[in-house]
Formats: structure tokens, sequence, C-alpha cells
């Protein structure tokens, strides 16, 4: 930490609950996020949390579309013995790949080739996100501002609010009922699994809780959709061969109608498809 040299203290946006430097290390860019200063009592602890779970996440995952983790230094917290009366808030830093300092797809002026590789990029992250070692996860959290352009790809930046919880249902109350919840995009109620009925109390209770499964990977793909893909593959931008692919590939897009693999191969087709005709 102290061979980083600091090209810009408080360079960066860091929400709430960080503070960003820019600096170099051994000749490459990097982002340092430390714990901001507390503005109120009772933030600490969340802070400390949705800090430290960004970190913990960032570092189990592995995709090129996500930051990478470069390091990170936690020497003590603000509510730890002998600190907690004085005046420091933490030193809790991590250290993060450069990204760009915003990310507006409008304003770029992007070859048809760029475009194509970007929505790959993306598409292969919501695959990652849905088959990933953690289990399907989801980032409720989604925003432009969320990402960079780190090394020439759009990259994913912030977790701290991804988890790989889906919503409960019940597997007995129909319809009629006045407690009846429906899962989000038309799925079906499922039974829950051995393993995810070690984290309820149907172990020793008749449990009529059943879980939206899928629900996580068409939340990201709705998301990811509304600020990449309508942008990205936006038919006027390419030739005249290629634009009922795009506009059938977008509808499918806009009604979460269309699985991460199936959305994987489309746009490899068109990249294909592409390629050809400019030979």
């Amino acid at each position: 930490m102290n061979k980083i040299q600091i090209l810009k203290y408080n360079g960066g946006k860091g929400g709430w609950s960080k503070h960003v430097d820019i600096g170099t290390f051994e000749g490459q860019k990097v982002v340092i996020q430390k714990l901001r200063p507390i503005q109120r009592s009772g933030d600490q602890h969340l802070r400390l949390a949705k800090f430290l779970k960004n970190l913990l996440i960032s570092d189990q995952l592995d995709h090129p579309s996500i930051v990478k983790v470069l390091g990170y230094c936690f020497r003590h917290t603000k509510d730890e013995a002998g600190y907690e009366y004085n005046s420091y808030f933490g030193d809790v830093s991590v250290v993060y790949e450069y990204g760009g300092i915003g990310l507006d797809l409008n304003t770029l002026n992007l070859t048809i080739a760029e475009r194509l590789n970007h929505a790959a990029d993306l598409a292969s992250l919501l695959s990652y996100l849905h088959y990933s070692p953690l289990g399907s996860l989801t980032d409720f959290d989604i925003k432009p501002e969320h990402f960079k352009m780190a090394n020439g790809k759009i990259k994913l930046i912030d977790l701290d609010h991804m988890n790989n919880v889906e919503p409960t249902c019940s597997l007995t109350l129909s319809t009629s009922h006045k407690n009846f919840k429906p899962c989000p995009f038309n799925i079906s109620c499922q039974e829950l699994t051995e393993i995810e009925m070690r984290y309820t109390t149907c172990q020793t209770v008749k449990c009529d809780v059943g879980v939206c499964r899928g629900t996580n990977v068409k939340y990201n793909l709705q998301k990811i959709n509304t600020i990449f893909f309508q942008v990205l593959l936006k038919p006027k931008f390419f030739p005249n061969e290629l634009k009922y692919s795009l506009s059938r590939l977008l509808t499918q897009l806009n009604k979460t109608d269309i699985g991460v693999d199936d959305l994987e191969k489309e746009i490899r087709n068109i990249t294909l498809a592409y390629t050809k005709l400019k030979t």
C-alpha cells in the first residue's frame, strides 16, 4: 500500500460508504477504496458490512467483465478496542484495477465490431453470474454508474448488493387466496432442494415454502438489456441484412423470453453473419 503513488485524492465516486483515490503501482493505474468517515451515528456497521461484502464477492468471482481485486489491507475498524474513542474511522483499504471516470454508450463512437464484442462480453457475464460458484447471483443495484470501461471492456465495479437469494413463494396457496403472491416473470413456484431446506424451518415443520427459481437471471437480463443491449444492438447501426435478426433478439430481450445460453448463441450467430458480410 505504501508503494502506491496517489495521483488524485477522492478522485472517484465512491457513494455513501467509500472514499476513492486514484494512483499508480509499478506503472499500472489503480483505484484505492477506503471507508469514508462516519457521517452520522448508526452508519458504521452497515457501511463496513457493505464495504467488506463488495470486497469478498469481488474476490470470489473471476470474470473478464468484473473488475479485479489486486489486493487489500485490513488493519482495524472503528469500533475495535482502542479505536472507538479516537478520530480514526477505520483502516480498511482495497485496490482494484482502474476503470474510466464514467461510461455513457451514447457518447462513444463505437464500430459495429465493438458493439458486438461488448454485447458478447455482457452476455458472457450474465451466463457467469447465473452459473457462478456461489449459485445464481443477482445484483439488485444494477445501474450505469456501476460499470466502467477498463482495458477496453465494460466491467461491473460495484457488487455490494449482489446475492444468491431468490424470492420465496407458496406451494399450497391458490391464486384466489388473499396472501397469494405470484413469482416474478411468470415463473412457477418450485420445491426447495435439500440444501435450500437447511436454511429454513422446514426440517421440523411441514413446509409449503417454495422458491421462484430463475428470477435472478431474468432480473439481471432485464436490467442489462435496458442499460446496454438496447443501445449496443440498435438495428439502425447495422447493415440491412442483420436488422431482422437484431430486432427479433431485442424483442425477446424486452420480454425476458430468452435464456443466457441462447443469448450467447444468438450474439455469436449475428457476429458470424457480420463477419461473412464483410468478406
